[in-house]
């Protein structure tokens, strides 16, 4: 989440100090945390069986929620 938030804050900053300081700038690391966020819940979702070890969709649930609150707080960090 810190690396989430200091990307956003660097992408803010440069583009800010290019002239471009619109709110949608700080969109740009959600496009690419959501896809994997994603795919960390089809494989929750996939791994939710008696067959599957208990830590695999554990694994899946904890890496969902990390990417999950890494988008979260890059959208809302200089607000």
């Amino acid at each position: 989440m810190v690396a989430a938030a200091k990307t956003s804050n660097a992408i803010v900053n440069r583009r800010n100090a290019k002239g471009n300081s619109r709110p949608e700038n700080r969109l740009l690391p959600v496009c690419f945390l959501w896809p994997i966020v994603s795919g960390w819940l089809f494989l929750y979702v996939w791994t939710v069986q008696n067959k599957v070890h208990v830590v695999a969709p554990m694994l899946g649930t904890c890496i969902f929620g990390a990417g999950a609150m890494s988008a979260i707080v890059s959208l809302h960090n200089g607000c």
